[in-house]
């Protein structure tokens, strides 16, 4: 059946119907994609799958970057640190130390020359030490001390005859700790009561003692020489 209708070919009557059709059909497709994405005829939501696609990503501008937190911020998020308490100092003994028995303490009298020339006056020392292995309490003061001279089994001089100084000093003496003290003989003899007439001691082997309350040191030999 022919349906074209003119002089002309029906080949030109072909062309014409496909340039009117197809504006047609391209509108007709387009429509039925809107339909396809909504009922509506809205475009997508920004987040589905087309906007993804389609929506090129933005640059990060480095005129707004990232937002560097505060001080505060950093402070708060860092844990805060824990401290443990210090050991604490052992309670002081409220009674105090007790008192140093004669057998706590060593005992010693030292002559700083072991000869001397007539007339010369010799240097002698007493010293006192803790051998316990406990701190004790001692009165190391002058009115407990005591240097002695010996002739033999005679005492020629002795320190309390002629001290001024007689006082109590109470230390203490903790294990290991020694205490020293000097004194300067004049080579004169002595008497209870200083007595101003003293004789000057020739040549001869003497001892030298100390003592400390109730304990007494072993004697010193030293001689004086013409």
């Amino acid at each position: 059946m022919n349906l074209t209708v003119g002089p002309h070919p029906s080949a030109v009557y072909w062309r014409r119907r496909a340039l009117v059709a197809a504006p047609l059909l391209a509108i007709l497709i387009t429509f039925t994609t809107c339909l396809a994405n909504g009922s509506d005829g809205k475009p997508p939501e920004p987040g589905s799958r087309a906007a993804n696609v389609n929506t090129p990503t933005p640059a990060r501008s480095s005129a707004n970057p990232s937002p560097t937190p505060s001080v505060a911020d950093t402070a708060a998020a860092l844990p805060l640190p824990t401290w443990s308490p210090s050991p604490s100092a052992p309670a002081p003994n409220s009674t105090g130390p007790l008192p140093c028995a004669d057998t706590d303490l060593t005992l010693v009298a030292l002559v700083e020359k072991t000869s001397y020339p007539l007339g010369a006056e010799p240097r002698f020392k007493l010293a006192v030490t803790n051998s316990s292995t406990r701190p004790c309490l001692r009165d190391v003061g002058s009115s407990q001390q005591e240097l002695s001279v010996l002739a033999g089994t005679r005492k020629l001089w002795s320190s309390d005859h002629c001290s001024p100084n007689r006082g109590a000093d109470a230390r203490t003496l903790y294990p290991g700790e020694k205490r020293t003290y000097w004194l300067t003989w004049s080579a004169r003899t002595s008497e209870p009561g200083c007595p101003k007439t003293r004789t000057q001691v020739g040549a001869g082997s003497y001892q030298l003692t100390a003592r400390l309350g109730t304990l007494v040191s072993k004697p010193v030999p030293f001689t004086i020489e013409k």
